[in-house]
């Protein structure tokens, strides 16, 4: 029902009224034939005249047509249908009633908007978060102020604000509220200070005898230290003594080991002097085939690093998935790992859609520097040579062809300092494999890659 409800104390002809709802009219609008309607009852009649299931639409195109409610003359709705102000100015000016129980006001229907603003016995909602009661608006400031639990209060200690009806949860664990000391000492202070106090300040905790390290185990109240330090004074003294005999009789056992080391590193610093002047004719003759041999020995170094156990080997799963995925532009990490050699934190970044220089035709691979527990002993920027190898995982292990590749890390890049809590790029490889040598050998075995990487000194 579309029609005014309002209870009016003005009469009214039955030309105001809706031919629908047979209320006063709302919106009003009239029809090319002359009748009126509530705009919102008009719209609903022809919804329900045009409304019908798929199969029962008859083919007659005047059924499509509008027909008025009360003589069914046809009718174009953008046409025939336009707003009544005439009569909407009439109906809004008739006197009613205010619609709150005890309100005596009476006015033009079109003021009842403004004056439910400011009537006084109008139901409101508590304008405090989360309060969900209800209350006339002649007693709404009383409640927010005053009888509302969600009120907001502040604490008289820390000056911080909560909701009234938390304010004891709020003292349970306010750090400025005042409590007793936990040792009945009888002091009061802010709760923020009770270690303080426990450690320093409480004449009744429990502390040990300043003598501890002399030995003596005695544990005292605090109150009670200057008592027990005169009472046990010639304790003290004794534990001192012992502990000074002690002291002594170890620096003198101490210097005797120093002098007899001493005296022996004499004598054969004298042996080794003239041994040296030996083995120095000697090394003079063999420099020359040493220099000789340092570059062939350099290279046997670095097979032997090339051979040596990886330090991570890892199988990647999921593969045949992430380089089917078109969208897949995030990296998969490995498991962080530690360095044989040297100590530094690792992890292992692979792009199977490749970065942006080589997006969707090559796997890339990054070592990434992660902070460790031996960073503060370790020499910075990080300089090492690194190796990766894509395992061939045919069954024979001499039809292998694994795809191994190497390079030296530049101690110039931001990602070869010293490890932050900001997260740094990783270095590596963008073309480590084309999606195309994948496919050609077992690189790819039951959907899984297997990436070995080890790292050794650069020379």
């Amino acid at each position: 029902m579309a029609g005014y409800k309002e209870d009016f104390v003005s009469t009214f002809d039955d030309d105001v009224k809706c031919f629908v709802c047979s209320l006063p009219l709302r919106e009003p609008v009239q029809t090319r034939c002359g009748h009126r309607f509530c705009r919102e009852c008009l719209e609903e009649a022809t919804r329900r005249v045009m409304t019908y299931e798929w199969g029962d639409v008859p083919e007659d195109e005047d059924f499509y047509s509008f027909t008025c409610p009360v003589d069914s003359v046809k009718l174009d709705q953008d046409k025939d249908v336009f707003p009544d102000k005439a009569t909407e100015r009439k109906i809004l000016s008739f006197v009613i009633r205010c619609p709150n129980d005890g309100c005596e006001w009476t006015g033009a229907l079109g003021e009842k908007d403004t004056h439910i603003e400011s009537c006084l016995l109008q139901t409101m909602l508590c304008t405090n978060k989360n309060c969900e009661e209800t209350m006339l608006r002649k007693d709404l400031d009383e409640h927010v102020t005053v009888g509302c639990q969600w009120r907001m209060v502040c604490c008289s200690y820390c000056s911080e604000s909560h909701p009234k009806c938390q304010e004891k949860e709020h003292i349970d664990e306010c750090k400025k509220y005042e409590v007793e000391c936990p040792a009945a000492c009888g002091v009061v202070f802010p709760r923020e200070k009770i270690p303080n106090h426990t450690e320093s300040e409480c004449p009744l905790i429990t502390i040990s005898c300043p003598y501890v390290q002399m030995g003596c185990n005695v544990e005292i109240p605090r109150n009670q230290v200057e008592s027990h330090l005169q009472s046990a004074s010639r304790l003290h003294l004794d534990l001192a003594c012992v502990k000074l005999y002690n002291t002594q009789e170890g620096h003198k056992e101490t210097t005797r080991k120093l002098e007899e080391k001493m005296d022996s590193f004499c004598r054969q610093n004298d042996e080794r002097i003239s041994n040296l002047e030996q083995q120095l004719k000697k090394l003079k003759k063999v420099n020359d085939f040493l220099v000789e041999k340092v570059a062939s020995q350099g290279k046997e170094i670095s097979r032997l690093n090339e051979k040596s156990p990886p330090q991570l080997s890892w199988k990647i799963n999921g593969i045949g998935k992430s380089l089917s995925q078109s969208d897949q532009k995030t990296g998969i990490d490995s498991v962080p790992f530690y360095s044989a050699t040297s100590g530094y934190k690792l992890k292992v970044s692979i792009y199977p859609k490749g970065n942006k220089t080589c997006n969707n035709i090559y796997l890339s691979v990054f070592l990434v520097v992660m902070e460790g527990e031996h960073d503060a002993v370790l020499p910075w920027p990080f300089h090492q040579k690194v190796f990766f190898t894509l395992v061939d995982q045919q069954e024979e292990s001499k039809e292998k062809k694994n795809i191994d590749m190497e390079f030296i890390t530049d101690p110039s890049l931001e990602s070869c300092a010293k490890p932050t809590k900001v997260k740094k790029p990783g270095v590596g490889i963008t073309r480590f494999v084309s999606h195309k040598n994948l496919k050609t050998r077992r690189y790819i075995l039951n959907d899984s890659l297997l990436l070995q990487v080890r790292i050794r000194p650069p020379c």
